[in-house]
């Protein structure tokens, strides 16, 4: 007989292939510690809802502490690379904090639903001064079907190809085809 997955249309999920990499730690003048990383989806098709797992361990490699974020976008093409990050609360005699990070969850798309990636950036300038930066740049809509609303996110990095840091804005101004 045929099983309730199949009869009721739905397509049967595909393990994910998502790996975490460039993980790095900034301890904040007030003692926290930002974790910053990506994730690479090695997979042949896009994943979403991915949510990472960082252990933190002191020096001595005890525990310090352990913290989640979720990756943004919410959608990671096969191939494609992005951003997390998380500020965790430690007490500032921890000292140096190594940390360690793996994929919890997500899953393939079976379906986009009202999401869409037709969307190419362009123009991208970083302007940094004064430890802050200035990103600007286009979006254009390659698609065939008007945006309704557009999330934005950059992934910054240091001169060494570290992540150093992530940016989201919330778009919510149509974007029609070919703008």
């Amino acid at each position: 007989p045929a099983t309730p997955v199949f009869q009721d249309g739905r397509a049967t999920p595909v393990p994910i292939s998502v790996d975490v990499t460039n993980l790095r730690t900034y301890r904040t003048p007030v003692g926290a510690v930002w974790v910053v990383g990506e994730v690479l989806n090695r997979g042949e098709q896009s994943a979403e809802n991915i949510r990472v797992e960082i252990a933190l361990l002191d020096t001595a490699g005890q525990p310090a502490g352990i913290a989640q974020a979720w990756v943004a976008p919410g959608v990671v093409p096969a191939g494609a690379r992005a951003p997390f990050s998380v500020l965790v609360e430690l007490p500032a005699e921890t000292g140096d904090i190594n940390s360690v990070a793996s994929v919890i969850g997500g899953s393939t798309v079976i379906d986009l639903g009202s999401r869409y990636l037709d969307l190419v950036a362009g123009n991208v300038v970083v302007d940094s001064a004064e430890n802050r930066a200035t990103i600007s740049g286009t979006v254009t809509n390659t698609g065939a079907e008007t945006v309704a609303a557009l999330t934005i996110v950059a992934t910054l990095y240091d001169a060494q190809g570290n992540v150093s840091g992530t940016a989201q804005l919330f778009q919510t101004e149509p974007l029609p085809p070919g703008a």
